[in-house]
């Protein structure tokens, strides 16, 4: 019995000693990935750290590209509110035109109309004038 513990604590020692080797050896590989796996770790941070920078500056680029749109449809819009007022003013100066060319009109018939009265005057032409300008 002896014998049987002394081969079983041989065999076992035996084992832990060639198990050593293969536990250190892949302890090492763990250690090796374990450090490669952090090295990536840390890239990845700085990765997004700086894609965090590109990002709020494009935010920023953004907000410049967002006010100057603004500026853009406000000055359109002052455009517009001039082009309005223009044709206002246009469709105000057509219609001062046309009344114009009415005023004319009538001044030439008014002075056409007193030059017919003058050379067709009698005297109760010229009493049915002066009557017809009072209005009781």
């Amino acid at each position: 019995m002896n014998r049987i513990i002394v081969i079983f604590a041989f065999l076992f020692i035996a084992a832990a000693a060639i198990a050593q080797p293969q536990s250190s050896k892949e302890q090492q590989d763990l250690e090796r990935e374990r450090q490669q796996l952090k090295k990536e770790l840390e890239q990845t941070q700085k990765l997004l750290k700086d894609n965090q920078k590109v990002t709020k500056e494009n935010m920023s680029v953004l907000g410049i590209i967002n006010r100057k749109l603004n500026i853009h449809e406000n000055l359109v819009s002052n455009i517009n509110r001039e082009i309005n007022l223009m044709e206002i003013i246009f469709i105000k100066a057509s219609g001062y035109n046309k009344l114009q060319l009415l005023l004319d009109t009538l001044k030439q018939e008014y002075a056409k109309s007193m030059v017919y009265a003058y050379r067709n005057r009698s005297n109760s032409d010229f009493l049915n004038f002066i009557f017809s300008a009072f209005q009781f």
